[in-house]
């Protein structure tokens, strides 16, 4: 009997510490995926940045209608699948609000409560171990598979989340090729108005300074014409001036003949 007790002991013991080890490796592998989480949160929010700025960047030309079909295409495909990433995520590492309980080890009291009713109900050391190592073995079990469960689920949904990532890389890559042609088309055209800007603007010096000259050219005409009017209202205003003199003259002359006459008289 005693013998039996002692393997079942024994056997106890080592599945204590087999359980403890695997108890150990899920908590280290609930915290991997933990960080690996939050890395994959923020690469969804640089991938949402780059999105961003792609499409408030993007120039719409009327030039270039199957580009912006197909970037406008791929911008919405975009979309739908970072909310397939976002609900990944969150699957992941929250569960929305139902969030991801898990089972824990009871308190060190409760414990201690456990082992002071054994020690009272039962007689022998080998029973209250044997006991208690059971106890311990169930917590072991029962913490294990819950904190194992909620591993699985984690790493599911962001497995699924690294492989709609890699989904969105790749329409980045065809949106920014289909950016890149969109921008230097741009330039080009820019660069097509600028040199049509610049002929129109030689064109229009050159109307510009012809109508110039022509201005210039009818004032000078203008300014000779007025001078020769003035020239013409100087001569006639002089005319006049020299018959009313003359005038003038011929009758003082007669004035002055009558006077001589009367005095001679």
């Amino acid at each position: 009997m005693n013998n039996t007790n002692e393997k079942s002991i024994k056997n106890l013991d080592y599945m204590i510490d087999f359980y403890k080890q695997l108890y150990s490796e899920e908590i280290e592998r609930k915290e991997h995926l933990i960080n690996s989480i939050n890395v994959q949160i923020g690469i969804t929010t640089g991938l949402i940045t780059i999105q961003y700025y792609l499409v408030t960047s993007y120039n719409f030309n009327k030039e270039l209608n199957v580009i912006n079909s197909l970037f406008i295409i791929m911008s919405v495909l975009c979309a739908i699948v970072t909310i397939f990433l976002l609900v990944f995520l969150i699957k992941s590492y929250s569960n929305f609000l139902l969030g991801h309980i898990s089972t824990a080890f009871p308190k060190l009291s409760n414990i201690e409560i456990e082992r002071e009713k054994l020690i009272n109900s039962i007689e022998t050391d080998e029973m209250i171990n044997e006991k208690f190592k059971k106890i311990v073995l169930d917590e072991y079990v029962k913490n294990t598979d819950s904190t194992s469960t909620i591993n699985d689920d984690k790493s599911k949904y962001l497995s699924y989340s690294k492989r709609t990532v890699s989904i969105i890389l790749v329409i980045i890559i065809v949106k920014l090729t289909l950016y890149l042609i969109n921008f230097y088309t741009k330039e080009e055209i820019k660069k097509s108005n600028n040199a049509d800007e610049l002929i129109t603007l030689k064109s229009l010096n050159n109307k510009i300074d012809s109508l110039t000259i022509k201005i210039m050219a009818k004032d000078n005409k203008d300014t000779k014409d007025v001078k020769d009017k003035k020239e013409a209202e100087k001569t006639i205003q002089k005319g006049f001036s020299t018959s009313r003199n003359l005038i003038e003259n011929e009758k003082n002359k007669k004035d002055n003949n009558y006077n001589k006459q009367l005095l001679k008289d």
